[in-house]
């Protein structure tokens, strides 16, 4: 019998399951590679225990060819590694010279925190600060989330206590960078005399309104996740705002995910306000809440927040997402022309239907998500035909646009 050609074993192991590609590795030499090429070219490690993560590191230093197959990986960072479990998943990384998305994730937080969240170097976490993990990693990424490491300065006076400088050197591809739980950026704007390479390629960046205040322009920068938290003082969000609105040019999308603590904070009925008077070319803006573990955690407050939006005059697509997961069940918005009680579905649809009024195209989608006590939170969309200018209403149980997730989908 002839050998099966490659493009046919091609075709096969990329449209076999899962289950099935462990049994073509049992086929051939030619088989084994193409399904170990499928197997290995996305390995998720975030939900796994401390002996399966053992397990795959010794399986990739036995068959030295694996690492070189590893397009993606994403890892959490258990709080029972030890020193030894670290330093052989660094050795892993050194071999994946193809890795172009990578993840890695703190050991027990499951959503960001806006840096709210002071590390504590206790026994159990100081996997945080196993910054060498990525020290000598030869790979240049196109995709960096990172919330399991403590991320340090690079600078111009680097010592050896910042193994990590030649991996941020490295990255000369980067185009999308999440550090959702970073106070600082990891670059020293003091010390540096010019803009890292690493900046250069950004498209798509998460991170905090403390450690946005950079010295450089990021040039190819086009969406903006933004965490936003009480902690963050009225000057560090001027700051932030004022070097987002340089960046005028390039960005199209800007998201903000407050993390509210505690009672209403007056800064947040600005944001609206401040984004109008200063990036009035946005096409794209949502304003969110952080996903809340605790019952009244996170509060968005929303009066007087809607001031100002007839000057987003290139806004094609409006997102806000209010919720109160505690108190009382009435919330209320106030623009400049009436209040509405958005915890009511008339007055939600009333407010909705008044804002694309008011906003003339180019404004073509509008979300309004509301969540009060326990309910189930429910998402009023609006969106205006092109042809006609006619709105069309729709009400959808839950969120219909999530952050982190249109953030995986870039």
């Amino acid at each position: 019998m002839p050998p099966c050609p490659p493009e046919l074993i091609h075709i096969i192991a990329t449209s076999a399951a899962t289950s099935a590609l462990s049994a073509l590795c049992r086929v051939s030499h030619a088989t084994r590679f193409e399904a170990e090429r499928v197997l290995y070219r996305a390995i998720d490690l975030t939900e796994c225990t401390r002996r399966v993560l053992r397990a795959w590191c010794k399986v990739m230093k036995r068959r030295v060819h694996l690492p070189s197959l590893v397009g993606k990986l994403s890892i959490r960072l258990l709080r029972d590694l030890e020193t030894e479990d670290g330093v052989n998943l660094a050795r892993i990384l050194t071999l994946c010279v193809n890795l172009k998305d990578l993840s890695i994730l703190h050991p027990t937080r499951r959503f960001p925190t806006a840096g709210i969240e002071s590390r504590q170097n206790s026994s159990w976490e100081s996997v945080c600060y196993w910054s060498w993990l990525i020290a000598a990693a030869p790979f240049r990424l196109d995709r960096f989330h990172c919330t399991g490491l403590q991320l340090d300065f690079l600078n111009e006076k680097a010592t050896p206590s910042r193994p990590d400088v030649d991996f941020w050197k490295n990255q000369t591809a980067l185009r999308i960078l999440s550090i959702p739980d970073q106070w600082q950026f990891p670059i020293d704007t003091d010390t540096l005399s010019e803009q890292p390479a690493y900046l250069a390629t950004l498209e798509v960046l998460e991170t905090t309104a403390t450690a946005f205040n950079l010295g450089y322009i990021l040039p190819a920068l086009r969406t903006l996740h933004l965490h936003v938290s009480d902690s963050h003082l009225e000057e560090d969000l001027l700051h932030a705002f004022s070097h987002v609105a340089i960046h005028d040019l390039t960005l199209e999308r800007l998201v903000i995910i407050d993390h509210g603590l505690g009672s209403p904070s007056r800064r947040r009925a600005s944001y609206i306000p401040l984004v109008a008077g200063l990036i009035p070319t946005l096409r794209h803006l949502a304003i969110t809440h952080a996903p809340c573990g605790t019952p009244g955690t996170h509060v968005a407050e929303a009066q007087q927040m809607l001031r100002n939006l007839h000057q987003l005059v290139h806004l094609e697509s409006l997102v806000l997402q209010f919720q109160r997961p505690a108190g009382p069940l009435t919330m209320i918005v106030a623009d400049n022309f009436d209040m509405y009680a958005l915890n009511k579905p008339a007055q939600a649809r009333k407010f909705g239907n008044s804002v694309m009024q008011r906003l003339l195209p180019p404004l073509a989608r509008l979300e309004v998500g509301v969540a009060v006590g326990t309910r189930t939170p429910v998402s009023y969309v609006f969106t205006r035909d092109s042809d006609t200018g006619k709105v069309v209403s729709r009400t959808v149980d839950g969120w219909e646009w999530d952050a982190a997730r249109e953030f995986m989908e870039y």
